[in-house]
């Protein structure tokens, strides 16, 4: 039989779907509605039996149509259907009606069909025969199939795309049909049954973006390291709450097989070289991705500056403390890439010196030219000087060499000092009257020495501890780092960022004074001075661990996607299954207790969790969202499924309590209704992902087809402050086309749009919102550039860190609201690598608080091991420090000062735990959970030295209902009446705890 060649992409969710063993069964006549959902005794027709492209068309529905409501097309390729109706004679009925306005007119689509590779429809014009919206039935008796399969092809024709809205098939005889195994499709029911194997969206290669190495030995070779951690499977039985995993990865170049490993260091050839990862999860499916490695010479086209600052004539040779790649030396005004110098009018001193080779291939003269205005000019060759020009800082100057080269590579050093009497400095290199380009100078790689340019602390305790972060340029070609006489560890973040994992003692340090040098194979760089103090400083340090069960080992759980701590210091986290588990936890990180809420709904995933600050009683929201709901019989109106939901306490573990929104809009794909925040005031933020790639829907496009909606892609409020006389029924105007939909209900309100899938949210002490977003993906949809133009995905997106300003556009388009413009807005604070989506404000006092205050993201973990990354917020901006390469999907501040990170696919919860030594015989206090809160409630407060006999005071006010538990770790009070942000205070005796400043508990 003929079948088409097709491309076809079905999504398994991450965080959904079932995956069951099908069985076998007979049906007396077979009625699918092709490209729609299930409708009356029509079932949504299975994409396991097509092959073709995913693309279906679902306008509004139209009166008079049925199945032809909707249809599936494609393009050149076309589509097929391959049934496996067992061998008989068949009765084929075929049904099509022509919707799509454009093609509503003779000889606008001409399209062929088949069945058992003989052509019945040639150059079939639905309209010409039948009309606009109109269905029209064709029917074939006597359709032989002589093995198990029956196939019926659409192909294209001479105009537009073949299409096909219905497909009847019964057995000439009237016997039943024995269908073999099936899986869901557009309209996945409840009860559909499906075999995992068919989808080639459930394994998911991720091979990394292109890999740059440099020949720096110059032997035509140079390591790469290739990363396939972020590949993972979207594999996903709630039923037994099995995430999947990648148990097998192929890295091939060509047909060789070059590591078998999730990560490796491999040997490349100068040039490009195509890459290719093949990855298995343990169900045996199979995705593959493709990256490249680039290779480059040590010598590239052009020259390198170095920049000196405070540098005359007579002080050139100091250390450089910045350098930067030029394809040419000629620069006017700011155009000198360094980060040092002035504006342009400034009175800053510095100079330049831009190192290069010009290679002749014969023996000649050469007029070698420097054009500059400044303090000042040297020209040397091959470390000769040739020339120097005195200071010229109103005009134009001209110096000039006549030089004799060989056939040989001859250094060429330009030199130029601005001096602090030049206003507007420029500086240009010629060779013959002409600005030497690069295809005639270059540098080599591999002399670049290493410059620091800026170390974010200057000073360290004497007993060392605590990170530190070097900014400069050049950390390529075997770096090392030196404070003092020590070389400590360090993470090489990129070539122009280094942190230094803990800062040594000073006795370490060994030297007098102690300076930070970066080594490479070049040579060393500046120095910067790291002065020690008698000031202790405890030093941010983490072990990297886990909850654990009673042996010490990983406590397993499954599909994990957000935690929070409730106010009996337990707890509570939601998963993709639609449970809640409240796990209690000690300080040893051992769980002590845990407990499991009934199921949420069938096929519903919880992706947020959060407790209300201003509730005495225990009750936990959580957000649901049943994601590809296109695989789902949800009807037209499957956009609109999202909700948030309550359990509450006080029967054994938690029950359910009602449904407090509903309506909220949910991708067909897996961005769902995301985080939840508590404001101050009760009020509830919702982070609601979009429905697009970055704006534009094409229907049947990887991110499910369907476009942004009223409340989709940004965060909305829930007035819940409102109490009693809050509506959380949320309505629409119409269901069928979201893209047109109007609310016209509901107490849910955009509060900041256009986040593609915000999913982590914190507030800060200061009540400032901050929320991570993130970036768009190649091949997933068009980008909106006003309401009715798009373009191509060309360029790399980034997730993002964002100050959440309320009715600040942040650059999703919407179109439904009338945002349509790709990226304006509100620009984002930090970018990110992706998935970075985890954000909290760490708020113990582990540290002596040098770490409190401080933003901390956290990188999704696929199969890795994930990065962490913390910045201080000065002046609403920050400085991302890469902190640990340990993470999880999102983060929460623990119990005890820990970092508390779940692994949705690796079933387990990932901790940073805090490394400190004594805190001394007082009582010292750690953290109080929950943070916020009003009087009345009970609170958790971690520490050290709790005994029986404690007072704890919020501000002023003494608490009550005191418990010390956990063998003075810990201890349960209730909160006392007061206001604002204020310090937790434990006292024993005489002795009391600490205050560390930036508060430790506000009430709201």
């Amino acid at each position: 039989m003929a079948r088409l060649q097709c491309i076809f992409h079905p999504f398994i969710s991450l965080l959904l779907l079932a995956l069951l063993t099908p069985p076998s069964h007979a049906l007396p006549i077979l009625k699918y509605n092709v490209g729609g959902f299930e409708l009356g005794d029509y079932l949504p027709d299975p994409v396991s039996y097509l092959s073709g492209v995913d693309y279906y068309y679902r306008p509004s529905p139209k009166a008079g149509l049925t199945t032809g409501n909707t249809h599936r097309w494609a393009g050149k390729n076309g589509f097929s259907y391959n049934i496996p109706t067992g061998p008989g004679s068949y009765v084929v009925q075929l049904v099509f009606a022509e919707i799509f306005k454009p093609t509503q007119a003779v000889g606008k689509r001409l399209f062929n069909v088949a069945i058992e590779d003989k052509v019945v429809l040639k150059n079939f014009d639905v309209f010409k025969e039948a009309g606009a919206n109109t269905e029209l039935t064709k029917t074939y008796e006597n359709v032989v199939v002589a093995d198990n399969t029956l196939t019926i092809a659409c192909m294209q024709g001479p105009a537009e795309n073949p299409m096909l809205s219905a497909i009847i098939i019964k057995r000439t005889d009237g016997s039943d049909i024995p269908i073999g195994e099936t899986f869901g499709g557009e309209g996945l029911g409840e009860k559909t049954q499906f075999t995992d194997k068919k989808f080639d969206h459930q394994a998911h290669a991720v091979a990394g973006d292109t890999y740059v190495a440099t020949d720096f030995n110059n032997d035509g070779v140079a390591d790469a390291l290739l990363d396939g951690s972020l590949s993972h499977s979207h594999y996903n039985n709630p039923q037994t709450g099995e995430s999947g995993y990648i148990a097998k990865y192929e890295w091939t170049v060509g047909d060789k097989l070059i590591s078998n490993k999730q990560t490796f260091t491999n040997k490349f050839t100068i040039g490009v070289t195509d890459v290719k990862l093949t990855v298995t999860d343990q169900t045996g499916d199979v995705a593959s991705a493709y990256t490249q490695v680039k290779v480059f010479p040590a010598t590239a086209g052009g020259a390198y500056c170095y920049y000196y600052l405070g540098a005359t004539t007579s002080d050139i040779n100091q250390r450089p403390d910045e350098g930067h790649a030029a394809n040419i030396i000629h620069f006017q005004n700011d155009e000198f890439p360094y980060s040092k110098k002035d504006n342009t009018g400034g009175n800053a001193v510095w100079a330049t010196r831009c190192v290069t080779y010009f290679t002749s291939v014969v023996t000649k003269q050469y007029k070698f030219s420097i054009k500059y205005k400044g303090g000042g000019a040297i020209l040397l060759v091959n470390g000769v000087q040739k020339i120097a020009g005195g200071p010229s800082v109103n005009a134009l100057k001209t110096i000039d060499a006549v030089v004799t080269i060989g056939v040989e590579s001859a250094a060429v050093h330009v030199v130029f000092f601005k001096s602090a009497a030049t206003f507007d400095p420029s500086l240009t290199f010629l060779i013959d009257n002409f600005i030497a380009p690069p295809s005639t100078i270059g540098y080599r790689a591999s002399e670049i020495l290493p410059t620091i340019s800026s170390i974010s602390t200057s000073t360290a305790s004497i007993g060392g501890g605590g990170q530190l972060q070097i900014i400069g340029t050049g950390f390529f070609n075997g770096v090392s780092v030196s404070i003092g006489n020590f070389k400590p560890e360090f993470i090489l973040v990129s070539s122009s960022q280094i942190v230094v994992s803990s800062i040594p003692s000073a006795a370490q340090a060994a030297a007098n004074p102690v300076y930070i040098i970066i080594t490479n194979a070049a040579g060393n760089s500046n120095a910067f001075e790291l002065k020690y103090t008698n000031v202790v400083k405890a030093g941010v340090a983490w072990d990297q661990t886990f909850f654990k069960t009673g042996s010490g080992g990983k406590f397993v759980i499954k599909q994990v996607t957000s935690v929070a701590i409730g106010p009996d210091g337990k707890y509570y986290m939601g998963s993709v299954s639609g449970f809640v588990t409240q796990l209690g936890v000690g300080k040893n990180l051992i769980v002590q207790s845990q407990c499991k809420s009934k199921k949420i709904g069938q096929g519903r995933a919880i992706l947020g969790i959060a407790l209300n600050p201003k509730s005495t009683a225990l009750r936990v929201y959580v957000t649901t969202s049943k994601l590809y709901w296109g695989f789902g019989a949800l009807g037209p109106d499957g956009w609109a499924n999202g909700a948030v939901e309550s359990f509450v306490g006080g029967c054994g573990c938690l029950c359910y309590e009602k449904k407090v929104i509903s309506g909220l809009p949910v991708s067909n794909h897996d961005h769902g209704v995301n985080s939840l925040l508590f404001l101050n005031n009760g009020d509830l933020l919702i982070s609601v992902g979009g429905s697009t790639n970055a704006g534009h829907n094409t229907p049947g496009n990887k991110l499910g087809g369907y476009p942004e909606s009223p409340l989709s892609g940004a965060i909305l409020i829930a007035k819940l402050s409102k109490g009693g006389g809050f509506n959380g029924k949320i309505t629409y105007n119409q269901y069928g086309d979201s893209a047109a939909a109007v609310q016209t209900g509901g107490d849910v309100s955009v509060y900041a749009p256009g986040f593609r899938n915000c999913f982590g949210m914190t507030i800060r002490t200061n009540g400032q919102v901050w929320a991570t977003d993130n970036g768009g993906n190649f091949g997933y949809g068009d980008v909106s550039v006003s309401c009715t133009k798009h373009e191509k995905f060309k360029k790399k997106m980034f997730d993002e860190l964002n100050l959440v300003i309320p009715g600040s556009f942040y650059g999703h388009p919407n179109r439904n609201r009338k945002q349509c413009s790709f990226g304006s807005g509100v620009k984002p604070k930090a970018t990110m690598v992706s998935s970075t989506p985890g954000v909290v404000e760490y708020t113990s006092n582990v540290f002596q608080g040098e770490l409190k205050g401080e933003l901390i993201l956290a990188k999704y973990a696929a199969s890795g091991s994930g990065k962490t990354w913390r910045t201080k917020v000065v002046n609403n901006n920050v400085n991302l420090i890469q902190m640990t390469d340990y993470s999880g999907l999102n983060v929460i501040n623990g119990l005890h000062g820990e970092l508390v990170m779940p692994r949705v696919q690796q079933g387990f919860i990932a901790v940073l735990k805090p490394k400190y030594g004594s805190l001394g015989t007082a009582p010292y206090v750690i953290a109080v959970s929950p943070r916020r809160g009003v009087a009345g409630m009970q609170v958790f407060v971690s520490g050290e030295n709790f005994a029986n006999g404690v007072v704890v005071k919020f501000g002023a006010n003494v608490a009550t209902d005191v418990k010390v538990v956990e063998n003075g770790h810990g201890l349960f009070c209730k909160v006392p009446p007061g206001s604002g942000a204020v310090s937790v205070v434990v006292a024993l005796g005489v002795q009391s705890s600490p205050v560390i400043a930036g508060y430790d508990f506000i009430y709201v």
